[in-house]
């Protein structure tokens, strides 16, 4: 009988390299969205309310490659978004800058606003403090807290 010959080979990968996130792990961002998942590639999605919120891990490829936890400001997100429902935390809003309005956030005092103010960017004409007056072609819309802008 002759001896069993047997040959090492390099594993299959199967797993695509990373693409390019826009965010990575630690990032605070804004969730502009309404929905999360409990999985990067889940199919059915439960109601969460957008705002602050910490990205915690990253599955690049995935449906929704980001997994968010709230910071307690508000949102109620906790688990995977979608890439298009977060944005660059609204730290480095100031006057003059281009800025979209969170869904369903409200005026500073509590008003609500009409429905087309967040589909469309606005510019930061006054701050003060949380304190937002944001305008569109030079008419001023409302005044809004900054944490419910996101900067474009």
């Amino acid at each position: 009988m002759s001896p069993v010959q047997i040959k090492e080979t390099a594993p299959a990968t199967t797993s695509k390299p990373a693409a390019s996130m826009a965010f990575k792990v630690g990032d605070v961002v804004d969730f502009t969205g309404s929905t999360h998942y409990a999985s990067s590639t889940g199919t059915r999605g439960t109601a969460a309310k957008p705002g602050r919120a910490k990205v915690t891990i990253i599955a690049a490829g995935t449906a929704h490659p980001y997994h968010l936890i709230n910071d307690g400001s508000g949102s109620t997100v906790y688990g995977w978004v979608n890439a298009s429902d977060v944005a660059a935390s609204g730290g480095n809003i100031k006057a003059g800058s281009t800025v979209m309005l969170r869904k369903g956030s409200k005026d500073y005092n509590g008003g609500s606003l009409a429905l087309f103010v967040y589909t469309r960017p606005h510019i930061v004409s006054e701050l003060k403090g949380d304190r937002a007056v944001i305008t569109f072609g030079g008419v001023i819309v409302a005044a809004v807290k900054t944490s419910d802008l996101t900067q474009v």
